[in-house]
């Protein structure tokens, strides 16, 4: 039985603060099509799916949440304009933060993404950041002050589309930065 521990549907205005998830068969809180959204000072970890995963909802603000041993971290598909901030990602096995399915204008900044490593003996993976693994241009994305560090890949982009990733900390990952990345330095 596949359940998730929060699951908000077309929801506006509303706070999601102060809870311990763990162990979950699916996801710890789980958000579509929902706008102005706060997700704050929560505590999850031992998720099979994503710690947090939010579709088709605008204006999320995800700070100050302690997201580890998951099978992701937090996933933004089809989002706008959120602002993810001030986060610990630690040992979830797929991502740490993913971008999927048209996430545009989002600001992801002085996270620490760490140790986000997966295996099954044959082969391994693991993104600290991974932008557009499937449909839709991710663009203007900005992805800058992070910890990055002890990934399997640092930061992974799909696509050749804009975003703008400057002033992280990316180091002691397998690969640091790969896939479309046209450019990732200090923005001036």
């Amino acid at each position: 039985l596949w359940t998730d521990a929060i699951t908000l549907n077309s929801c506006y205005d509303s706070h999601i603060i102060g809870n311990t998830i763990t162990g979950v068969t699916s996801t710890g809180i789980d958000l579509s099509n929902s706008d102005d959204i706060i997700i704050e000072l929560n505590d999850i970890s031992g998720c099979e799916e994503d710690g947090i995963y939010v579709y088709d909802s605008d204006r999320i603000t995800v700070r100050d949440n302690d997201v580890s041993g998951n099978g992701g971290g937090l996933t933004l598909s089809l989002c706008l304009d959120g602002d993810v901030y001030d986060n610990t990602f630690d040992g979830n096995s797929d991502h740490g933060v993913s971008l999927l399915n048209g996430a545009s204008d989002n600001e992801i900044h002085n996270n620490e993404i760490i140790n986000t490593y997966g295996t099954n003996e044959v082969i391994e993976w693991g993104d600290g950041i991974s932008i557009g693994a499937s449909g839709g241009s991710c663009i203007r994305n900005v992805i800058k002050r992070n910890q990055i560090e002890g990934n399997y890949r640092g930061i992974y982009t799909h696509w050749n589309d804009v975003n703008y990733i400057y002033l992280n900390n990316i180091k002691y990952n397998d690969d640091d930065a790969s896939g479309s990345l046209t450019e990732y330095s200090s923005q001036t």
